[in-house]
């Protein structure tokens, strides 16, 4: 007991200087923390450095994998319109000439007709007359029919254009998912397992 009263003396007589002062405290509690849990500290930080590591090599290796995915598709598209574009020039080349051979076959058939009507006259020509509006008749139902099939494949290779348009993904959204999910990864607190 008369250690102690003897040791409160000793306090209470040293000057004000061996007191420690706060900033000193402080140093002393973070001194003390460090042994206490400075291993475990360093464990955890080199953990994190680890995985945000793997993430970040994780996430550069996905970008790269989706990359060459869209120069894959950017050049399947490319192929597939190429040859679709090849296609509808082929059979629009192929009406163009069948039409050609059509309307001269036509044009021959009524020089023939003509040279026929002005041979025969009377009652030929007008059985001539007749024969030769129910070819042109048909040469504008011909055309017409024509015209239609060649609309439609317009309409086609439209539809077929705008459906790889939708199926092909947008770069800037998935730069922009990326970066949602980098930030969520960044924010999420330390030592917090998913």
């Amino acid at each position: 007991m008369k250690a102690t009263k003897e040791s409160r003396k000793q306090v209470k007589e040293q000057p004000e200087a061996a007191v420690p002062a706060p900033a000193q405290e402080a140093e002393s509690v973070d001194r003390i923390r460090d042994i206490i849990f400075g291993a475990q500290m360093r464990d955890y930080e080199a953990r994190f450095r680890g995985l945000e590591e793997r993430l970040g090599n994780e996430i550069d290796a996905i970008g790269q994998r989706l990359e060459k995915r869209f120069e894959q598709l950017g050049q399947d598209t490319r192929q597939r319109l190429d040859r679709l574009q090849k296609d509808l020039q082929a059979e629009a080349s192929q009406r163009n000439e069948a039409h050609g051979q059509l309307a001269q076959a036509l044009e021959h058939l009524d020089t023939s007709l003509r040279q026929n009507i002005s041979e025969q006259g009377g009652s030929a020509g007008k059985a001539l007359a007749k024969a030769r509006d129910q070819l042109s008749k048909e040469s504008r139902e011909s055309a017409a029919s024509l015209e239609k099939r060649i609309d439609d494949l317009s309409r086609s290779v439209s539809r077929q254009l705008e459906k790889l348009a939708g199926e092909k993904t947008d770069r800037a959204a998935l730069a922009a998912v990326l970066s949602e999910v980098a930030g969520k990864l960044s924010a999420e607190p330390p030592g917090k397992k998913k």
